[in-house]
């Protein structure tokens, strides 16, 4: 019969899971779209703080390596998309499994 844990064990073992999976996430994020990881989670802290997302101007600045001009809007917006669907996925979809 498999050992039993204690609710704070199973709860301690499920955080540290889902902080290495959000880690895993936004590591990706940066890499596929060439991003500046410090820079990006600024940009994350500004949006979750105002709650108005970055202008692409700003999101922009923190692309390594600048697409064109005619490509500068998409990308920015894709940028802004994954950040808003990590922050759902990672923050917001969870509620507080802390005081479970």
């Amino acid at each position: 019969m498999p050992q039993m844990r204690s609710v704070d064990e199973t709860r301690d073992t499920f955080n540290d899971y889902w902080e290495r999976k959000r880690s895993e996430a936004f590591e990706r994020i940066c890499r596929e779209e060439d991003l500046d990881a410090e820079a990006f989670s600024a940009l994350i802290e500004a949006y979750q703080f105002s709650d108005k997302e970055p202008l692409s101007d700003d999101v922009m600045s923190i692309v390594k390596t600048p697409p064109s001009i005619l490509k500068r809007k998409s990308i920015a917006r894709r940028i802004v998309d994954k950040m808003v669907s990590h922050l759902v996925t990672f923050n917001e979809q969870m509620g507080d499994i802390g005081d479970a």
